[in-house]
This record gives C-alpha cells, sequence and structure tokens, in this order.
C-alpha cells in the first residue's frame, strides 16, 4: 500500500523519513505491530532533532548575515550624512555669498543712480546760469 507517487519537499523531509520507514517495517512484519511505533520513533526523533537543528543553523548563519548588513548600511548612513551635512554648509556658504554679491549690485546701483542724480544737478545749473561767473570757464579748444 505504498502510493505511486510523494512529493516530499526540503521543509517535510523528517516526516517523508519517517512515513517510508514506518511503511517498510509495517511491509516486512505484515501489518501493524505494537513494537512498530517504539521501534521508529527513535529514528524519526534523531532525524527530526537533525533537521530542527540544520534549520537552526541556517536561521543562525541568516542572523549573522543580516546583522552585518545592517552593520555596513548603518556605516554607509553614517557617511551620507556627513557628506550632506558638508554639502547644506557648501550651499549655505554660497548663498550667502550670492546675497552679499546681490547687496553690493545694489548698493552699486542706488551709488550710480545717485550719482547720475548729482551729475544731472550740475549740469542743469550750468546750463540755467549760463556761465554767468559760477564756476570756472570752459577749457578753450586748442
Amino acid at each position: 500500500m505504498i502510493p505511486a507517487r510523494v512529493r516530499v519537499s526540503s521543509s517535510s523531509l523528517p516526516r517523508a523519513r519517517c512515513f517510508v520507514l514506518n511503511l517498510l517495517f509495517q511491509s516486512r512484519r505484515g501489518g501493524t505491530d505494537p513494537i512498530a511505533p517504539a521501534f521508529i520513533a527513535r529514528p524519526c526523533a534523531s532525524l527530526s532533532l537533525s533537521f530542527v537543528s540544520d534549520r537552526t543553523e541556517q536561521a543562525f548563519q541568516t542572523q549573522k548575515l543580516v546583522e552585518q548588513e545592517a552593520r555596513s548600511l548603518q556605516v554607509q548612513a553614517t557617511k551620507f550624512s556627513k557628506q550632506t551635512n558638508q554639502w547644506m554648509a557648501a550651499i549655505t556658504t554660497f548663498d550667502n555669498a550670492l546675497k552679499e554679491l546681490g547687496d553690493f549690485e545694489n548698493y552699486v546701483r542706488t551709488l550710480e543712480w545717485e550719482i547720475q542724480t548729482v551729475s544731472d544737478v550740475l549740469e542743469r545749473i550750468t546750463t540755467t546760469t549760463g556761465n554767468q561767473g559760477a564756476g570756472p570757464p570752459p577749457p578753450s579748444a586748442p
């Protein structure tokens, strides 16, 4: 009475081995035997324990890899944070320089406007007075 096809996955391997042992034992004895469970229990228990031990070892190794990767990511995050702070400092310095340049440009425009205003006032004064003793004589042509 052995099934024609039995699919066995790696997670159910110990159970499949116990099942096969039980079937073999029953087929040799010609049926069920009260000794069969005790006879099969010991190998099945050791198979189950070795399977659990293997899975535990795999889980431990996986945990070690995850922790190592987490440490690596923490180091990279720290480096990224430092680099970001350096970029922020550089951008702040650049922004302040642009503000100062804008302030200087505004100062130059204001100064230029004031000089132009004074120049216009002086030009009006000289044209309205017609050079009647107000100021030095115009330069003579050579």
